[in-house]
């Protein structure tokens, strides 16, 4: 796994939801609305996902948690430097990446 700094990266993690998309019949009817609400692209593991640009009601202005003692568990689980980073990363250029400064 890759190091990363959650200290760094602003909280890409908290800043969209990420929604797997398991029915291409779903997708199929419904690819208008999820384009202008969101992005749809490929997961890591090739499913399709829905990117919405939603940030947690939690997350400070500095890209901190408010709750993080208190954070609930699926935060608690999430893989710092797994494929799910690494994609949020990707999707949410924060900090460095932002300031256009290249990878953090």
């Amino acid at each position: 796994m890759p190091d990363c700094d959650c200290n760094d990266c602003g909280g890409a993690c908290c800043r969209s939801l990420t929604i797997p998309l398991g029915n291409p019949a779903a997708i199929a009817d419904n690819l208008e609305w999820l384009l202008i609400r969101g992005a749809v692209e490929t997961g890591p593991d090739g499913r399709r996902l829905w990117r919405i640009p939603a940030a947690c009601r939690h997350l400070s202005d500095d890209g901190r948690c408010r709750i993080y003692d208190r954070r609930p568990r699926d935060c608690r689980q999430y893989a710092v430097g797994g494929q799910s980073c690494l994609a949020a990363r990707r999707a949410v250029p924060t900090g460095r990446q932002a300031a256009g400064l290249g990878e953090t």
